[in-house]
């Protein structure tokens, strides 16, 4: 057991030893005051001359900034009370406020941000973005020759194409959330310019959006989505145990290689057409098979090589292809090329009816659904593209192949056609 060095008892418990003379202390003379310590003695002799020159170095660094303070009131002196009025009062509090914005626009929230430290980051993750982004195209353009490549129920296409998506959505979010970063580290005045500009750009691309935004829904339209899938059920060897009926099977391959052709739903949709013609005094027209083979072949066409016209890419229309589906010399070809907003992607939300639709809102394609001549034809899909096609004797439709912008063009001008409604 320890003894107290102050008073000589025993300590019990743990002994205290003092900081300022090093000795230990029983629990009564704990406090330097108690056992008349010597060393707190001279630890203030030791730190009097510190606090001393804290305090010189304080008062000279005042003394310097006085003459700073004394020059700013002559700038801007305050009248005193009795010399106060209201223009006085007018000009000071303007004033105010424009020292305040002053500082306000100089202001940043954060850290300025360091460029030369990040660069290396944003460099890696700029290239890689831009190399998923090229990696893409490539998949997705050659998808169909990557798919010719048997991995057993695997799509080649689909698995580089969602790997490249995934990459180029992952860094995307990364290169978005760096340029936010160095916008929210600028001073105020550059950030919220940046702000406004943005507006701006943005309202700009709405009032123009027949050539900046239009041009993206297009692309959006014509990508085939179904090379995205990964899985190609089609080939799976189920065994004889289980049927194709099989419930479960069926929704699995609706979800993922959904119905390209509706026949039946293009019949209701044919029906409904005749039904308006019947109402503007036109004659019933026939179903064609052989229109609707042709209609199916040329919206399959389009789709899989993602141009949208009458005319090919090799500048052929219907008139030359009319032949291989069983057409005569004597027979002609008026087609309508459109399609569906909703059935992308195996949404099955948009119909046909969709398609006769924006054709009976289109004066040129009006005149061909109610043509007076026409004796048969058909309206066939292929996913959201759809084709009609009226079948006639008197040369309606014929060759030269007209583009669908050359149609347009025609429409907008022509006068009254010979039986139009």
């Amino acid at each position: 057991m320890a003894n107290c060095n102050y008073c000589g008892g025993e300590i019990n418990g743990f002994p205290h030893k003092c900081k300022y003379c090093g000795r230990f202390h029983c629990s009564k003379h704990l406090l330097p005051e108690d056992h008349d310590c010597e060393g707190l003695e001279k630890y203030k002799e030791k730190n009097s001359e510190r606090w001393k020159r804290h305090l010189i170095n304080t008062f000279s660094r005042e003394s310097k900034q006085e003459p700073k303070r004394i020059e700013e009131k002559k700038k801007h002196p305050i009248p005193p009370n009795k010399n106060r009025n209201f223009k006085s009062d007018f000009k000071y509090y303007f004033f105010n406020k424009y020292k305040d914005l002053k500082e306000w626009l100089k202001k940043r929230e954060h850290n300025k941000y360091y460029l030369k430290e990040r660069l290396n980051y944003l460099i890696i993750t700029i290239f890689i973005l831009i190399a998923s982004i090229i990696g893409f195209g490539i998949f997705y353009s050659n998808a169909q020759k990557l798919n010719e490549i048997n991995l057993w129920i695997i799509r080649l296409s689909g698995v580089l194409i969602l790997t490249s998506l995934f990459f180029t959505i992952k860094f995307g979010w990364r290169l978005g959330k760096e340029i936010i970063n160095i916008l929210k580290r600028q001073r105020n005045w550059l950030k919220y310019l940046i702000i406004i500009l943005i507006i701006i750009l943005l309202w700009q691309s709405y009032t123009h959006k027949d050539t900046i935004l239009n041009p993206i829904f297009n692309i959006y339209n014509k990508t085939n989505f179904s090379l995205f899938s990964p899985l190609k059920l089609n080939n799976i060897s189920l065994g004889s145990s289980i049927g194709k009926n099989n419930s479960l099977i069926s929704n699995v391959k609706k979800i993922f290689t959904p119905e390209p052709e509706r026949k039946d739903e293009c019949i209701q949709t044919f029906a409904r057409l005749n039904s308006i013609r019947v109402e503007e005094g036109k004659k019933s027209i026939s179903w064609d098979d052989r229109a609707y083979n042709f209609a199916v072949a040329r919206s399959k066409d389009m789709y899989e090589r993602s141009y949208f016209d009458h005319v090919t890419p090799e500048g052929k229309c219907a008139d030359d292809f009319k032949s291989e589906y069983g057409f005569g010399s004597s027979e002609f070809l008026a087609e309508n090329a459109g399609g569906m907003s909703y059935y992308n992607k195996g949404n099955v939300a948009g119909n046909c009816d969709e398609a006769l639709d924006g054709w009976l809102n289109s004066r040129g394609h009006r005149y061909n659904l109610l043509y007076t001549t026409h004796n048969s034809g058909a309206i066939g899909c292929y996913y959201e593209i759809c084709v009609f096609f009226g079948v006639n004797n008197d040369g309606f439709g014929a060759k030269p192949c007209n583009t669908g912008d050359e149609g347009l063009s025609f429409w907008q001008t022509a006068p009254k056609q010979p039986g139009e409604v």
